[in-house]
């Protein structure tokens, strides 16, 4: 169930005032945060604003935005990681567990074109007052090593004022005409820098060679490149929600992620349902959303990508109360590594009640489409293709890739094990689920990449 601790507006609740944040959304005043006695919070538009909704569950309109709507939101503009909270918290003077007094200090640039500050740090932020600082390779490395380790889980250095939800360690940097810079103030940052997940050889690459792999198989991504820094090697994510202009201004786009337009917080990001999802990009009316998120689900399956939770879908708002899907982005396999001894594998979403790697059939397809008012052979004649289109592209994007260091190990557990899912996925249709061709199981299982 999505958080509701409070409905939109129980003003029992709402007595003594705390605090006030401004918000801004692509550089205009959109209205303000009041957090009072009690931890709770209320969001009000300002009557001149004319932009992007802050989400889609709080439409345009006169109204006061209780607790319930509001904290899932700004919690979802932080990082989750419980350690960066900590770190986070200690630099601002705050506690890890007030969402509104480290987006005081840390707001200035927030996911989507959101930026939040004090009223009396308005000006400055609206002027968007800053700077950018050249960082060398080195020091970059240095800091994405910080990033990834839990005794030392700084993200942000010292004057920086930018945040990021989730869990997995990165910095966020802009990169002008070809030149990696820090941002200070409310400076634009333009990618984002991830080393990989703690425990997992090669992640970061594996991440990589997924996100080129969902390309090759004609979905939206975001543009992403492998480099090096240093001797930190790194997946770099250009945003897609930032625009690049050619004088080297920058321009925030406003998007949000699925856990807060559905109001669910960042600890239960496994929680939305697909169907969920649907439901809310209904709202595009060219339709292209639902196509796009069907196809983003069945990739996911197909490559074994048990993280595509909620958080880690995004919608974006570009005027008004439109919305459609943002590209994709952390998108990465499980199947190239050792299994453990936890249980089975599985999707973060289910799909026609089936999580299990190997395992989905027609039937379950069926019961998807059903559920969700789509045609079942329109559902079965797009998995099969991306699955042959996966099987195919799996070897084509590794062998593009080869010279890149660490892909003679990852690649060949990569297409070994993905090939046999999608594989397996095609046998379970052609038998429409009346057995499951057992053959594959242990192939799709034999990732042999250690965990560190």
């Amino acid at each position: 169930m999505p958080y509701s601790r409070r409905g939109a507006d129980d003003s029992d609740n709402y007595r003594k005032e705390l605090r006030v944040l401004s918000v801004a959304v692509g550089g205009r005043f959109a209205g303000r945060i009041t957090v009072y006695e009690h931890g709770f919070s209320q969001f009000r538009y300002d009557p001149g604003y004319s932009g992007p909704v802050l989400s889609a569950r709080m439409p345009m309109g006169d109204a006061a935005y209780g607790d319930g709507v509001v904290r899932p939101w700004v919690e979802g503009l932080l990082p989750d990681n419980g350690y960066v909270r900590r770190t986070m918290a200690q630099k601002a003077g705050c506690s890890p567990n007030n969402p509104f007094e480290l987006l005081a200090y840390y707001g200035r640039d927030c996911p989507g074109a959101v930026q939040i500050c004090p009223p009396d740090e308005l000006a400055s932020v609206l002027a968007q007052e800053g700077s950018y600082e050249p960082i060398p390779k080195g020091e970059i490395g240095r800091r994405l090593k910080k990033a990834m380790s839990h005794a030392n889980p700084t993200w942000m250095g010292d004057d920086e004022h930018w945040s990021l939800g989730g869990a997995q360690g990165k910095i966020s940097l802009a990169r002008i005409n070809g030149n990696w810079n820090v941002c200070h103030g409310s400076a634009a940052t333009t990618h984002l820098l991830k080393p990989g997940v703690e425990g997992f050889s090669l992640q970061s690459l594996d991440e990589y060679l997924c996100m080129r792999l969902a390309s090759e198989c004609g979905l939206q991504v975001a543009e992403v490149s492998y480099e090096e820094f240093g001797s930190v090697p790194a997946i770099v994510v250009e945003r897609y929600d930032r625009e690049v202009h050619s004088d080297g201004s920058v321009a925030r786009l406003h998007q949000e992620d699925l856990c807060q337009a559905l109001g669910y917080l960042p600890q239960n990001k496994y929680a939305p349902s697909a169907s969920e999802a649907l439901g809310l990009l209904k709202a595009d009316a060219t339709g292209r959303s639902t196509q796009d998120f069907v196809s983003a689900l069945f990739f996911n399956y197909l490559i074994g990508a048990t993280d595509a939770h909620a958080k880690n879908y995004s919608i974006m708002h570009l005027s008004g109360e439109s919305l459609f899907l943002a590209p994709l982005y952390d998108v990465a396999s499980i199947l190239p590594y050792e299994k453990t001894r936890r249980g089975p594998r599985v999707a973060a979403m289910p799909i026609g009640r089936e999580k299990r790697f190997g395992r989905l059939t027609g039937s379950n397809l069926d019961r998807f489409a059903n559920g969700n008012e789509l045609s079942a052979d329109g559902c079965r004649r797009l998995m099969t293709e991306l699955a042959e289109r996966v099987c195919d592209a799996v070897g084509v994007v590794v062998d593009a890739n080869m010279r890149v260091p660490g892909v003679d190990r990852i690649g060949p557990s990569l297409v070994r094990t993905i090939r046999a899912n999608g594989e397996a996925m095609l046998l379970n249709m052609e038998r429409d689920g009346r057995t499951l061709d057992t053959s594959l199981f242990s192939i799709i299982e034999s990732g042999d990449i250690a965990r560190t």
